[in-house]
């Protein structure tokens, strides 16, 4: 054991096994947030049970190179308003201002509520979770080259 722990000094090992840890914990990260934020989204939804029709407004901005488009949707539930906002996008916004979009709201907290039709940027989330885990299966296998490399120094 001694042995292998001189050889970590060893470039050969050190940075495979350095560069796979950094590779491994940053893919370990977007993975976790990205499930994270699936697990979130799952329970918003068994949360929401009760829909209403909401006003959209849309707020046109712009960013430096393209327009940006912000709608949020004000619903009223016993008498007050809230308002949850939709995905923003940078070429067309999915609803103009005054259509009628559906919410789903928690009938516990009104405030809680997100939008059925909203056309959430899929392939965005699945790039993400596809480049964490790539890079965590790239980090781990280095690491696994590094740690076999030390241990085939030693004998």
């Amino acid at each position: 054991m001694h042995d292998f722990i001189r050889n970590l000094t060893n470039p050969a090992i050190l940075v495979p096994l350095a560069v796979g840890g950094f590779f491994f914990l940053v893919g370990l990260l977007l993975t976790i947030a990205n499930v994270r934020g699936r697990l979130y989204d799952r329970d918003l939804h068994a949360r929401c049970t009760e829909e209403i029709m909401g006003t959209a407004r849309v707020d046109e901005g712009y960013n430096g190179e393209n327009a940006l488009y912000s709608p949020e949707i004000d619903y009223q539930v016993a008498g007050r308003t809230y308002t949850v906002k939709g995905t923003t996008s940078n070429n067309h916004s999915q609803w103009v201002t005054g259509s009628r979009v559906r919410v789903r709201f928690d009938p516990l907290d009104p405030q809680t509520a997100w939008l059925p039709d909203d056309k959430e940027d899929f392939w965005l989330e699945f790039g993400l979770f596809a480049f964490g885990a790539l890079f965590t299966l790239v980090g781990g296998v280095s690491m696994v080259g590094g740690i076999l490399s030390g241990l085939r120094s030693i004998r």
